[in-house]
């Protein structure tokens, strides 16, 4: 089993993904040598994310060195995410507010319906 966290920008660009594999440990038979170094590798013991990984993910494709920094030109950002606890931590909002980004929550049980990354919502006619 593999998480896979994931995200793009307004502008159509891709973040590069964390991976969190169900296992007891990181092997680096997992990593491809030619993978971006900001591809995110790490493990748990039932292959989700949590606290530390989700706000891993956060700082370091949102913190002040991040390629959104740079485009955001110091003004305000968001993110949109589901409810999972990971994104919902009082140090991954906390982070959020010092990092001058804008943390919305779609409501719980609605990703399905919403389809925040459907291609139809970003479609230019």
């Amino acid at each position: 089993m593999v998480t896979v966290v994931e995200g793009i920008c307004a502008d159509g660009t891709s973040l590069s993904p964390m991976l969190i594999y169900k296992a007891q440990s990181t092997k680096v038979a997992w990593v491809d040598k030619n993978a971006p170094a900001d591809v995110i590798i790490g493990h748990s013991a039932n292959g989700w994310t949590d606290n530390t990984k989700g706000l891993g993910y956060l700082k370091t494709h949102f913190g002040p060195r991040s390629s959104s920094a740079a485009k955001a030109e110091g003004k305000w950002r968001m993110i949109i995410f589901d409810g999972h606890e990971s994104h919902v931590s009082w140090d991954f909002l906390q982070y959020c507010i010092q990092q001058k980004i804008i943390a919305f929550c779609l409501p719980p049980h609605s990703t399905n319906i919403l389809q925040p990354l459907d291609v139809a919502v970003c479609h230019k006619s």
